[in-house]
């Protein structure tokens, strides 16, 4: 999912990131390469696409191959490193070879520049949000014009930190979105933007810089951000977000020995930890700790669910909870300790 966040429009490639050695490649993810096309797939089969609007200043260069050597961390530039990429000895993971310091990259080593719109003196090969996001509404047409705003950016400084190497901070989670999200609803009035696209249990209260919390009074990331989004909305007489839209990853079981029939009934009932106070939860994150901290007025919700691994289909959960009551029985949610470093890279991980 994260590779959605280097998606270059133009050249339909993306950096593999931290999943893979921050290669290059032609965009896979989905059956269509080009954006365009995708959508219009889509709608044909009878459904409604959700596109990703990036908000990292920087998308992937031209596939590797042929003699391309795009990849952020050259072994022949940088030197010996952790790990390299088992099929391409000159790509490597970022990290000396302590297997401790992270490298700093040159971000035009396999990216170009994502700029809002055409300016004078742009660098060679730079694509543009406004002319992506033309592209996208004529595509949606009549549809919704659903809009992530971006993918996971509380996690750029893992994922991505080839080209955003700090943790993303309070201020700029807050400041960037706004920034995106006004001039998408600019470029496309029909805009349905959802926001903060947030990656996990432990970033919804803490964020990704383990100091800006206390910087921040000690508040809550998730509160917080759409505080800040709804009273910056509120002086500026606007409106910046449309769907509040978080990404769940329950913590499940093994399901290793369990049948098909097993699995299957997990798949259906997981989604209940996120909207229905009466389930029991079998996982660590139960509904009745999740949902009240996550209550908000006039702004629908998604939990988007991904399934543990032995069932990863992802599928949304629509809902609108009530304004903020917190019921007799609440109790605050329980904090999670930070995830080690490997566990940033939430899905397909490498061995890098």
């Amino acid at each position: 999912m994260r590779h959605r966040a280097t998606y270059n429009w133009k050249l339909f490639t993306n950096n593999a990131a931290a999943d893979w050695y921050f290669e290059d490649f032609g965009y896979s993810e989905i059956g269509d390469a080009d954006s365009i096309r995708y959508i219009r797939d889509v709608k044909a089969a009878g459904s409604n696409p959700l596109m990703t609007m990036v908000m990292l200043p920087w998308v992937a260069k031209s596939a590797e191959g042929s003699g391309n050597g795009h990849w952020s961390f050259s072994v022949a530039k940088y030197g010996a490193q952790c790990s390299s990429d088992p099929y391409n000895s000159d790509a490597g993971n970022g990290v000396k070879s302590d297997c401790i310091t992270n490298l700093i990259a040159d971000p035009n080593d396999a990216n170009v520049p994502l700029l809002d719109q055409p300016g004078t003196k742009d660098p060679p090969g730079s694509v543009y949000r406004n002319q992506w996001a033309a592209a996208l509404a004529s595509a949606f047409g009549t549809a919704p014009h659903f809009y992530n705003m971006d993918n996971e950016m509380d996690i750029w400084g893992g994922t991505h930190r080839d080209v955003h190497p700090r943790p993303s901070a309070y201020d700029e989670l807050r400041d960037t979105y706004l920034a995106e999200a006004r001039a998408l609803k600019g470029w496309d009035s029909k805009a349905l933007r959802f926001g903060p696209v947030s990656c996990c249990w432990w970033f919804y209260w803490n964020g990704a810089n383990n100091n800006d919390k206390g910087a921040h009074a000690g508040v809550d990331f998730v509160p917080w951000w759409l505080n800040e989004v709804y009273w910056q909305d509120k002086v500026n007489k606007t409106r910046s977000l449309d769907i509040f839209d978080i990404h769940a990853y329950p913590d499940g079981p093994d399901t290793s020995s369990w049948s098909q029939t097993q699995k299957q009934a997990l798949s259906a009932r997981i989604y209940r930890d996120y909207w229905d106070p009466s389930y029991v939860s079998q996982f660590e994150l139960s509904g009745p700790e999740a949902l009240p901290e996550l209550r908000v007025s006039d702004t629908d919700v998604v939990a988007k669910a991904w399934l543990p691994m032995g069932l990863r289909r992802n599928k949304s959960l629509r809902t609108r909870f009530r304004p903020q009551i917190r019921p007799k029985s609440w109790r605050r949610p329980r904090r999670r300790g930070p995830p080690q470093r490997a566990s940033l890279l939430t899905r397909r991980r490498c061995s890098c």
